[in-house]
C-alpha cells in the first residue's frame, strides 16, 4: 500500500513578518529625509532661478534708464511705483495692471515659502540700503554699487505683505514694506525681513549686484554688506 506525501504549506511566522516590518521601517525612515532634502533641493534650485530671472529685469530696466535701478520706495514719491512693479515689467510680465498681475507672476516668488498669504506680491525685499548722495529719491546707479560681486541686491524675507488693491497706474502705492532699509530688517532685529531659515538653518538665496545668485548664511548678513562702497 502507498502512501501519497501531502504537501506542506509553510506560513511567515509572526517573528518574520515582524522582522520584515522592522526592515521596512528602518528603509522609510532614511529614505524620507533623503526626498525632503531632495524636494527642497529642487526648490532652491528653482528659488535660484526665479532671483536669475529677475536679476535680467534689472539688467534690463538699467539699460532703459541710463543705468538707473530702483532700491527703495518712498511714499513721498507718490508716481514712482515700488521695485516689484518696474522689475516685473522689465523682467517679462507683459501686462502689471494691477497688484494682482504682479504677485502671479512667477519670478517673483520662491517655492519654499509657505503660502500663509494667497497672494503676496514677492517673497524677495531688495537692498535699500544707501549713501548719502544725491541720487533721486528710491534710485541708484547699478554701475556705483562696489563690490557688485559681494553687495545683495535682493534677499528672501519670512514675511509675506499683504498686497495692495489700489492699480498700479493710480496716485497711491502702498506697497513698502519689500526693501530692507535699516538693521533692525536684518536677522536679529526686531522687525526682521530677511529670512534666516527657508533653505536649511539660516540659509537663504541671496541675487547679488552683479548678478549671480549664492546660498548663503543670512545672520552674516551685516548693514556693511548693504551698503555700496
Amino acid at each position: 500500500m502507498t502512501h501519497r506525501c501531502k504537501p506542506r504549506h509553510h506560513g511567515f511566522t509572526l517573528v518574520e513578518l515582524l522582522s520584515v516590518l522592522g526592515i521596512i521601517t528602518v528603509l522609510i525612515a532614511l529614505l524620507v529625509p533623503l526626498l525632503a532634502r531632495a524636494r527642497e533641493a529642487s526648490r532652491q534650485a528653482a528659488c535660484g532661478a526665479n532671483l536669475h530671472q529677475l536679476s535680467i529685469g534689472f539688467a534690463n530696466y538699467a539699460s532703459l534708464n541710463r543705468g538707473w535701478i530702483p532700491r527703495a520706495y518712498h511714499p513721498s514719491e507718490a508716481r514712482m511705483p515700488p521695485w516689484t512693479a518696474l522689475i516685473a515689467k522689465a523682467a517679462g510680465l507683459k501686462s502689471p495692471f494691477s497688484w494682482g498681475d504682479i504677485a502671479s507672476f512667477g519670478p517673483m516668488h520662491c517655492p519654499s515659502h509657505a503660502a500663509r498669504d494667497p497672494s503676496p506680491t514677492s517673497h524677495f525685499v531688495v537692498n535699500a540700503f544707501q549713501k548719502e548722495t544725491d541720487e533721486p529719491a528710491g534710485l541708484t546707479q547699478l554701475s556705483d554699487i562696489t563690490p557688485a560681486s559681494e553687495t545683495p541686491l535682493l534677499l528672501e524675507t519670512p514675511r509675506e505683505f499683504k498686497t495692495s488693491q489700489f492699480s498700479l497706474f493710480g496716485d497711491l502705492f502702498a506697497e513698502e514694506c519689500l526693501h530692507v532699509s535699516e538693521p533692525s530688517h536684518l536677522v536679529g532685529g526686531n522687525k526682521p525681513r530677511v529670512s534666516s531659515i527657508n533653505h536649511g538653518k539660516h540659509r537663504s538665496n541671496i541675487l547679488f549686484s552683479d548678478g549671480h545668485v549664492d546660498n548663503r548664511d543670512t545672520r552674516l548678513v551685516l548693514p556693511q554688506h548693504l551698503i555700496a562702497r
